[in-house]
């Protein structure tokens, strides 16, 4: 079977790391794929994956050689990963005249596109809340959608669990800030928990255009001292193996791919649910839950994790169980290349 991705810049979000993952499973099921994609910083990756990449460039020479390469290589399902690259998939797809599979990430970003027209052949979404919405809100036919959760890498994040006994524990923060994230409520947090008597070290993962706003915001809750920002990493098991506990500060909504991640590193998770988080959280089960924004909520659940250890480690294993037992790559996997097959054969969407 040979299908084409087609995908917005690669880089360290959720939808970049749906496609790499999506990608790398499948070059293991022994699925042709080739991918093309306007840049990014982790493009690389598929080079280590070994999948064909090319670059889209819309000046006139450059998108009729990539048209070249794709027409030779006549994908049988064509696979848009996410809202954002829509606009150099039209292009493509009504250039090879064909339909095309679309992954939405989020409602806000779908309701800017068109996902009744003729070339959407189907919508990939990853739960239940999101496929309604767009059938209610969008009119997008029911049959045209179907269900498929987000996996993780579980051999990835096999991470042996904290031990807050045998050093500072370090309390970390992952994730894009803006668009429904803030870093204001969990360096509030921060500052209530030093001011309690706690001790611990405090670790934010961020992207350069955010620093700015950090750096002033740590300097004017003189946490100089106590918070470190670090760059984002294509093995963002290092960031997790550093922390002990990750919270995730979601004022809105959030993507699902870092607390699946932490669960699966065996990291205790302290959230405010909101979002696709809703789907996964399962309040002193899998994770501590806080309302979104409520700095002194995270406050609390960061100084109960750093005076309940065991608690703690227990809370991460049963994390890692439930990604373990819900949300693995490999289902992901199978039930994308299961729907593939459904297009190939003329099966979906089903009239």
């Amino acid at each position: 079977m040979r299908v084409l991705f087609i995908a917005d810049r690669l880089t360290y979000d959720g939808r970049s790391d749906y496609a790499l993952n999506l990608a790398s499973g499948l070059k293991e099921a022994r699925v042709d794929l080739q991918f093309a994609l306007t840049g990014g910083e982790l493009r690389g990756q598929l080079d280590a994956f070994k999948v064909e990449n090319y670059l889209i460039k819309h000046n006139f020479f450059s998108f009729r050689k990539l048209l070249r390469f794709l027409r030779e290589f006549k994908p049988e399902v064509v696979h848009v990963m996410s809202e954002q690259a829509l606009q150099a998939a039209r292009r493509i797809v009504r250039a090879l005249r064909r339909t095309y599979l679309l992954t939405v990430h989020d409602l806000l970003e779908a309701e800017g596109t068109h996902l009744q027209e003729s070339e959407v052949q189907g919508v990939i979404v990853a739960n239940e809340d999101l496929r309604e919405t767009l059938v209610n809100r969008l009119n997008v036919p029911k049959e045209k959608i179907r269900l498929i959760a987000r996996g993780v890498d579980l051999v990835a994040f096999d991470i042996p669990a904290p031990r807050f006994e045998h050093r500072l524990p370090v309390v970390g923060c992952m994730g894009r800030f803006g668009a429904g994230k803030s870093h204001e409520p969990f360096l509030r947090a921060a500052r209530m928990v030093i001011d309690s008597g706690r001790e611990a070290l405090f670790l934010v993962a961020a992207h350069g255009a955010e620093e700015r706003p950090l750096r002033r915001a740590i300097g004017d809750l003189k946490l100089r001292e106590a918070v470190t920002i670090a760059a984002p990493q294509a093995a963002a098991r290092k960031l997790y193996a550093a922390m002990d506990i990750v919270v995730l500060p979601a004022e809105k909504g959030t993507s699902s791919k870092t607390a699946l991640e932490a669960m699966a590193s065996r990291r205790p998770v302290i959230a405010s649910v909101a979002g696709d988080l809703l789907h996964l959280v399962r309040a002193e089960e899998n994770a501590l839950a806080v309302e979104p924004g409520d700095s002194e909520g995270l406050a609390r659940a960061i100084t109960r994790l750093l005076a309940e250890p065991e608690f703690a480690r227990e809370l991460g294993e049963r994390g890692r169980a439930f990604v373990t037992q819900k949300y693995p790559l490999a289902r992901m996997v199978e039930h994308t290349i299961a729907l593939y097959q459904e297009v190939v054969r003329g099966e979906f969407p089903r009239r």
